[in-house]
């Protein structure tokens, strides 16, 4: 008997306290929320920053741009990411410098995840090689898991789910 008081004494302490942590939590998000002018703004102007940086770039020094431009707008404009991780992939094989241009085929790779094209992606990762030393093999095995794991979400049939 004395467990069931220590238990609902214990329960009641646990939703005071979280009722309490709430409510401040949700007026912050709140605040947030109407501000989102505010941060649409911050982020535009971080990407005109780079973007006029890249009309007085030359060369290689595009790549670190366009990538950063990538990571700008990946979580913001799909395919305004899309068209920055090419250009980086496009600059990686001029300058003929296998790392960079991993980096870039993962970065493309993530885009058409997040745009559901996962044979295509599928296929960007099979240009990569996995036993490179210059791979984040991380980030590659998560991608290359999370595809597979999205195309046999996908599939219609039994059949299809089993080829992933």
């Amino acid at each position: 008997m004395k467990r069931y008081y220590l238990l609902i004494f214990i329960l009641f302490i646990t939703l005071d306290i979280s009722s309490r942590d709430v409510r401040p939590s949700l007026l912050v998000l709140d605040s947030i929320i109407n501000q989102e002018q505010l941060y649409v703004n911050k982020k535009q102007k971080e990407i005109a920053t780079y973007r006029s940086l890249l009309k007085i770039s030359k060369g290689y020094q595009c790549f670190q741009i366009y990538t950063e431009l990538y990571h700008q707008y990946a979580s913001y404009r799909l395919d305004s990411a899309l068209y920055y991780a090419q250009s980086s992939v496009d600059i990686a094989k001029r300058y003929h410098n296998n790392a960079d241009l991993e980096v870039a085929l993962l970065n493309m790779t993530e885009v058409k995840k997040k745009l559901g094209r996962f044979q295509e992606a599928l296929d960007i990762l099979g240009q990569i090689n996995p036993h490179s030393p210059t791979l984040d093999l991380h980030y590659y095995y998560h991608l290359y898991h999370s595809i597979n794991y999205l195309c046999y979400l996908d599939a219609l049939t039994e059949n299809e789910k089993r080829e992933y």
